[in-house]
């Protein structure tokens, strides 16, 4: 290696010597040849020029050459009184001794610290540059060490501690270390040894001199070289001593292991100036390394299994799930953690013992601060069989990775259990919500925070901001649609989505790992003996969304996910969130985004089957099934429908709004749109009002039972003045005339709900009884006539009255008899509102019937024949009378419709 000091000591020599000649020349004299040699074997540790800052300690040097008046004897180095300005030639400190009248060498060790000048003028004398005075300050270097803990242990984890060398004064020193008790080999270990160590360069050799010594001004050389690195250290073997390069790094971690157990005082001082600290350690016994299990673990077959190791004493250690003699099954598993706590390890039981899966995809962690990696696991032919494996962990670190697994089954600090159990069964629901809790969706999972992403919707789901529905209202504009949310509850399937992306276990997208799985077909060539249906063509996941009821002669048309949705669409139409604790999957679809981008929009009536069916051979363990009936038998299918419906609101009270001339009036209305849903309204003056107002109340929220209302001020407007109220930005459009009043006039408004049953099936003949719910919602008692309907008909009624605010149950029992097979809406009406259900009508097929037959058409046929129709007459009303008096017949009403449909029909074959 070449030496850079001696390289510097000749470029000086040059220049200093070139001085020489130009000065000498100057005055008519010949440079002597001895000079060049001086300066070479001149001593110090920086080089300084006017203006400089020296720190208390360090030897300068310098050029002395343009000092006017410089002779070998009135030389002098003076303090310099900064307080006067210009700055004054104060008292003497030392006459200086220059080389040959170029260079001088001072050592400011005894210097306090202050200004000085180098100069040939006297006290009192104004500092002059021109003269060729040179001024330089010293300061006095400070300097602390400090260690983290009074005490660091002999081996493992313990034996690690931080070391603090810090200056306030100065950013670029170099040290030396030393300590009673250790040699310089002691300290090249601690301060080497540690995997996180500041030093790993020994530059020893470039800080001797020629007699291989350690030389102070040789440290200082390198330490202004080039070539110096941050990590460079060198050692003194005959004082024991470290000398540390860049020790301005604040944090350094030392490594006791294998130091003797004493306490050490630690004396650092910095080469080249006076500043010194010292610090204490006490080496004691490390303790041993540990690993421990905090419970045993259970997960569905096909899930991701959570072991939390945690590590005391170690920031390393070993974790084998099963035993391949006992279970047929091992992974072995290695562990580092810098924090030194716990690690959630993530154990794929799904892609466990897959030949072709990736490590990252059998087992990963989530923490940043850990790594945990396979090293092998065993080759499996079908999915990890349920059942219990051992869980044993240990802090073994041998080189050697099949010896570490060995002892950490003979000999562990724990064992604990992983149980898999079978999975449960799966379903399929369907909510509905708005387009804002949808974006609040996207943007919590845009945080990376699947967890509060998951309360998110929990806390919707309880506001009633997320409801379960049948029916979902579309926009005709294709903007402000409700958002459909499927609600797949399916234990088992974590493991599968998981290996369906390219990333790590733990690290990917929900969204874009069911896009990939959609993607994915039961492609299992990999075993010889796997069945020709494992390697077909049934995607993995499928999701289809079914029309069943398309027009008339026209095709039942579907939403194929799998094939007929690009990446691109996908993650702009759906986003999946995944709840662990109870297994769904929230898979939130954006209505107006899909119709984008499928060919027949979802509109108005369409009626659809949603179905999400789990096909993966592996996940189902039917990969060696041979019977196609057993192997589809297999599949989890789930399904759920809905009905799509035109978004449409109104005002209450339509046309006949009316407010009073003050602040905080209300106006208030209904629709369809999803609970959550933000809607705008306006009031804008009629022309012909006395005032002229717009106002605008916006992000108004819908309500889970479909109301919204908006607040505005009409303290500046006057009585009589009419006004339009209209409904924006919505998926609705609705529009109603209002009046500003003196007096808002009461209102009863009679809404019905919870009707019974919603779906019913009765035989002819039998009696149905049906019930609901009257609530006044107006601010006035009221009296209404509430009805009992058929296909929209009246059948019967119950004269009611309610308070404001209150409310009752009301009952109708109806005769079926008269009633063709088939299906009927019936429902209970108010003025204000209807619920309507269907009742479905089957034919009686009983004795019963045989017997009336006969008996009326004995009876019917001899009255026919007399010459009085008034017995059949009273016959047919004293039989009728009984049924009409208690119980209002469905049939009636159906041979009323008869009667009119044959009249119409006989006039239309007169004319």
């Amino acid at each position: 290696m070449t030496n850079d000091n001696t390289t510097r000591k000749k470029a000086n020599a040059v220049f200093f010597a070139a001085v020489m000649v130009i000065s000498m020349v100057a005055v008519g004299f010949a440079a002597a040849p001895a000079a060049a040699a001086n300066i070479q074997t001149a001593e110090y540790d920086q080089e300084a020029d006017s203006g400089d800052t020296a720190y208390q300690g360090q030897e300068l040097i310098f050029d002395i050459s343009s000092v006017q008046g410089n002779t070998d004897e009135n030389l002098e180095l003076r303090e310099l009184d900064t307080s006067e300005s210009p700055a004054q030639i104060g008292g003497l400190e030392a006459a200086l001794d220059p080389e040959d009248g170029d260079y001088v060498v001072i050592d400011t060790s005894n210097r306090e610290a202050g200004q000085y000048v180098i100069t040939t003028q006297s006290s009192g004398d104004e500092f002059n540059t021109s003269e060729g005075d040179i001024r330089f300050e010293v300061v006095a270097q400070d300097l602390t060490t400090e260690f983290d803990d009074d005490e660091v242990g002999d081996s493992g984890d313990d034996a690690l501690v931080d070391y603090e060398i810090d200056s306030d004064a100065r950013n670029e020193y170099v040290v030396n270390v030393q300590a009673d008790g250790l040699d310089a080999g002691d300290l090249e270990d601690i301060f080497t040894g540690s995997g996180n160590a500041s030093y790993d360069r020994d530059v020893t050799e470039n800080i001797t001199d020629e007699d291989g010594d350690w030389d102070r001004y040789e440290v200082s050389a390198w330490a202004n070289n080039s070539s110096q690195q941050d990590v460079d250290y060198a050692l003194n073997e005959d004082d024991d001593i470290i000398t540390l390069f860049d020790a301005e790094d604040s944090d350094h971690e030392l490594d006791f292991t294998d130091i003797d157990q004493d306490e050490y005082e630690f004396e650092v001082s910095v080469v080249d100036s006076t500043a010194e600290d010292t610090d204490t350690i006490n080496v004691t016994e490390a303790d041993e390394g540990e690993l421990d299990i905090a419970d045993s673990v259970v997960e569905q077959q096909g899930d991701v299994a959570e072991i939390t190791v945690q590590l005391d004493n170690t920031d390393q250690g070993t974790l084998v799930i099963g035993n391949e003699e006992d279970d047929g099954y091992q992974a072995n598993v290695t562990i580092e953690d810098e924090e030194d706590d716990e690690v959630v390890v993530l154990f794929n039981t799904y892609a466990a013992g897959d030949a072709n899966a990736s490590p990252d995809d059998i087992v990963y962690t989530d923490d940043d601060d850990a790594e945990v990696s396979l090293a092998n696991d065993s080759d499996l032919t079908d999915i990890l069989d349920t059942g219990t494996y051992d869980l044993a962990v240990g802090p073994y670190t041998n080189s050697s990775d099949s010896q570490r697994f060995i002892d950490t089954i003979e000999d562990p600090d724990t064992i604990s259990s992983l149980s898999i159990q079978e999975r449960s069964e799966t379903s399929l629901a369907l909510w509905r919500t708005s387009e804002s809790v949808e974006e609040d969706v996207a943007e919590e999972l845009g945080d990376e925070n699947e967890s509060a992403t998951v309360e998110l919707i929990n806390s919707a789901v309880e506001g009633d901001l997320v409801t379960e529905t049948d029916t979902l209202a579309v926009d005709d504009d294709g903007s402000r649609s409700d958002v459909l949310v499927h609600q797949l509850t399916a234990s088992g399937l974590e493991g599968v989505l998981e290996s369906a992306d390219g990333d790590s276990l733990g690290q990917g997208d929900r969204t874009t790992q069911l896009y990939a799985l959609l993607q994915e077909t039961n492609d299992y060539d990999s075993k010889s003996d796997y069945s020709d249906l494992a390697n077909g063509s049934d995607d993995k996941v499928e999701m289809v969304l079914e029309l069943q009821n398309p027009g008339p002669n026209e095709p039942t048309t579907s939403i194929d996910v799998n094939e007929d949705i690009s990446s691109t669409a996908f993650s702009d139409i759906f986003t999946v969130v995944y709840d662990e604790d109870t297994d769904n999957y929230y898979i939130v679809a954006n209505t107006d985004e899909l119709n984008d981008e499928v060919s027949e929009d979802i509109e108005d009536e369409d009626e659809y089957e949603v179905q999400i069916n789990v096909q993966d051979a592996r996940l189902l363990d039917t990969l060696e099934e041979d019977d196609e009936d057993a192997f589809e038998d297999a599949f989890l299918e789930n399904s759920a429908s809905f009905t799509a419906e035109a978004a449409e609101g109104e005002f209450d009270n339509e046309d006949d709004i009316q407010v009073e001339a003050a602040e905080e009036q209300s106006i208030t209305g209904t629709t369809n749109v999803a609970p959550g849903t933000e809607i705008d309204v306006r009031v804008r003056s009629d022309d012909d009002a006395s005032t002229s107002f717009i106002q605008n109340d916006e992000d108004l929220i819908v309500t889970p039972d479909g109301t919204f209302e908006a607040t505005f001020d009409f303290s500046e407007t006057e009585v009589n003045d009419t006004f339009e109220a209209s409904v924006r930005q919505a998926a609705f459009d609705a529009t109603s005339d209002g009046t500003v009043v003196e007096t808002v006039e009461e209102r009863a408004s009679f809404d019905v709900s919870d009707l019974s049953p919603q779906e019913a099936t009765a035989t002819a003949g039998d009696s149905v009884t049906v019930s609901a719910t009257i609530e006044n919602t107006g601010n006035a008692e009221g009296t209404q006539d509430v009805a009992l309907t058929l296909d929209g008909e009246e059948l019967d009624s119950q004269e009611t009255t309610l308070e404001a605010g209150g409310s009752t149950t009301v009952e109708f029992t109806a005769d079926t008899s008269g009633l063709d097979a088939g299906d009927y809406e019936h429902g209970i009406a108010t003025d204000n509102d209807e619920e309507t259900g269907t009742l479905t009508i089957e034919e009686d097929t009983g004795d019963d019937t045989g017997d009336d037959t006969g008996d009326d058409t004995g009876d019917d046929t001899g009255d026919d024949t007399g010459d009085d129709t008034g017995d059949d007459t009273g016959d047919d009303t004293g039989d009728d009378s009984g049924t009409d008096d208690s119980t209002p017949g469905f049939g009636a009403l159906v041979a009323l419709v008869a009667l009119i449909a044959a009249a119409l029909l006989a006039t239309r074959r007169n004319e």
